[in-house]
């Protein structure tokens, strides 16, 4: 195989500046693990080494932006990811020596060292630059964002106006998410404080960037809690970060629609998804109890309880069918070993229906994937 010709590196680049992160981090792992490479396609993994080193210095800069290049969903903010290359060309074209002195810094950070000022001199001029709407390098990223959604380029520019608090709380994250403390608190209430101070309407894409960076965003709970001292749910959801709670309410009735649509008949494939759904959910309505003072006869509280009792009633359902399920799979024949002795021996005389075989296995997925979620779902002992 030759060299790539320009044209073609240049479709190369169109398709990765489109490609999520992971994406791209599987393709390099792919080339890495191929054996010899020709002339083309050792260009290819240079191509796509040399993306990835450019976006690790990308994402850190635009640390606020990177996090929520996602599909929008219920109550959360969703950029295109075509609007982040594009904004980070824009810079590179425009604040050419800051994007240079920002990825030089970057191979040299550590992480007990304070982030760059450089960082967020970048996200301010790309926020100035969008407001204007009269740089050219910029007229794409907002028009990417308003076919997207119409008024989706105000949000971005919210986010790179959050970027300094965004960064410093970033960094805070792990030790905020854990046992809550006066001083914890006391130190989420400033940083939400100078939240306040950017935009009105800043504290909701605050916290969805933040729920962006946790591997459970339900976590981002604890936070919101944190600065309200355990509200009360008529206070939350009164307020502006009311939504955040809602939109968990409705992740987990979306978990409650898989639980209902699984049963036997499916794969073990699908046991094993719809138990990793039952897990989250539980583990989210702990959050919720835990975050919220709820209210037994409040819409939330009522909300909570019933999904607690949905999700027991049908994991229990489920679990009960199985021993009569496997003793339909695998029959026994009853064998008399002495007076008063009786056992139970497979009956051989013919083979096991293949249909029941495999619900039972399904279903023996499905029990053994649920086991870690039985004692806070209320159906350990079942």
């Amino acid at each position: 195989m030759s060299e790539l010709s320009p044209p073609k590196k240049q479709i190369l680049r169109q398709i990765m500046d489109a490609a999520p992160d992971k994406v791209l981090r599987s393709l390099s792992q792919a080339l890495s693990s191929a054996g010899a490479y020709d002339p083309a396609l050792a260009e290819v993994r240079a191509i796509v080494e040399t993306e990835i080193q450019d976006r690790r210095v990308r994402n850190t800069v635009l640390c606020s932006v990177a996090p929520i290049c996602r599909p929008a969903s219920q109550g959360r903010i969703g950029l295109p990811q075509q609007a982040i290359a594009q904004l980070w060309n824009a810079l590179r074209l425009d604040r050419h020596a800051e994007v240079q002195e920002a990825s030089a810094l970057l191979s040299e950070w550590r992480e007990d060292e304070a982030p760059a000022l450089v960082y967020d001199q970048l996200c301010a001029y790309a926020a100035d630059a969008l407001e204007r709407g009269d740089n050219p390098n910029f007229q794409a990223v907002a028009a990417t964002c308003e076919r997207a959604k119409p008024g989706l380029t105000a949000a971005l520019v919210t986010c790179l106006r959050l970027s300094p608090i965004a960064r410093r709380s970033i960094l805070r994250l792990p030790d905020w998410i854990g046992r809550m403390t006066s001083d914890k608190a006391a130190e989420l209430r400033l940083a939400y404080k100078d939240v306040c101070a950017i935009a009105a309407d800043a504290g909701p894409v605050f916290f969805d960037i933040l729920a962006a960076q946790l591997p459970e965003p339900w976590h981002i709970l604890k936070i919101v809690s944190g600065i309200m001292d355990r509200p009360a749910e008529a206070y939350l959801s009164g307020s502006e970060l009311g939504p955040i709670a809602e939109g968990l309410l409705d992740e987990i009735d979306g978990a409650l629609a898989a639980v209902n649509a699984f049963g036997a008949g499916g794969t073990p494939l699908e046991a094993k998804q719809t138990a990793r759904a039952i897990d989250r959910a539980v583990h989210q309505i702990s959050e919720m109890e835990a975050a919220v003072t709820l209210n037994p006869s409040g819409p939330w509280g009522k909300r909570v309880m019933g999904q607690k009792k949905s999700l027991a009633l049908k994991v229990e359902a489920h679990l009960r069918s199985l021993e009569d399920l496997i003793a339909k799979a695998l029959p026994l024949q009853t064998i008399r070993l002495g007076p008063r002795t009786l056992k139970g021996v497979p009956r051989l005389s013919g083979d096991p229906e293949p249909l029941l075989v495999a619900r039972a296995q399904t279903l023996l997925v499905f029990c053994h994937e649920v086991r870690n979620s039985a004692p806070m779902g209320g159906f350990g002992s079942t």
